[in-house]
């Protein structure tokens, strides 16, 4: 059940950070639209640019788990998920960074996977609208993406970090230029955007019921 606070609310997130160039941009663009959000960051990245971590905190933004290596669950032993879990919180607890979510590489959980977030204490959760998807549309592909899948308590995928190649800049890229006529787009509309966590009446929590999430697009 959908309670009063959240009806109006869904959620942005980012992925893959973070990116001492678009994490920047996307946090200056979501400053401009008054719009906080959630990033789920790579810890070995995270190592590497812990100020960008900082400046994330510190503009009010969540952050939450998303790997270490990105190991794929249901193509990955539960020992080196683990490890590599353990590993990525040291890391963002070592920057004073809290975790409750994490949102595991492509989205996809295998059988072991809700038993090991809960003992870590974290809350498995994916999107619900992926409107980049292979980066090869337009910004007005995007939010015509968005505006018909939209219900509230969406979870939108965006990315603001990358490995080398051309398709992983273009998603950065249209992940940058969506924000702030999304944003402007879900005003007209009511909505407001929010980070992952304060929806939580309506995340979408893989840890319940991993049937849920749909399948997300190959990356």
């Amino acid at each position: 059940m959908l309670n009063d606070a959240a009806a109006n609310t869904v959620a942005l997130s980012f992925e893959d950070g973070p990116d001492p160039v678009w994490t920047r941009r996307i946090l200056a663009s979501l400053d401009a639209s008054g719009t906080r959000a959630t990033f789920f960051v790579a810890s070995p990245r995270a190592v590497v640019w812990p100020e960008v971590i900082e400046e994330i905190a510190d503009a009010g933004h969540e952050i939450g788990l998303h790997c270490g290596r990105h190991l794929v669950h249901p193509s990955s032993s539960e020992a080196s998920v683990r490890q590599d879990a353990e590993v990525a919180l040291s890391v963002l607890s070592s920057q004073n960074v809290e975790v409750r979510l994490w949102l595991p590489p492509c989205g996809q959980v295998a059988p072991f996977s809700g038993d090991l977030a809960r003992r870590l204490g974290l809350q498995l959760v994916s999107w619900t609208i992926d409107p980049i998807g292979d980066a090869s549309g337009s910004i007005d592909g995007v939010i015509d993406r968005v505006t018909t899948e939209l219900n509230p308590g969406s979870i939108i995928r965006a990315h603001d970090g990358f490995d080398d190649g051309a398709r992983a800049a273009a998603a950065c890229e249209l992940s940058l230029e969506m924000i702030r006529p999304l944003t402007d787009h879900l005003e007209a509309r009511g909505y407001e955007a929010v980070p992952v966590g304060e929806i939580a009446s309506r995340v979408l929590d893989l840890t319940v019921d991993p049937s849920v999430a749909e399948p997300p697009l190959p990356v």
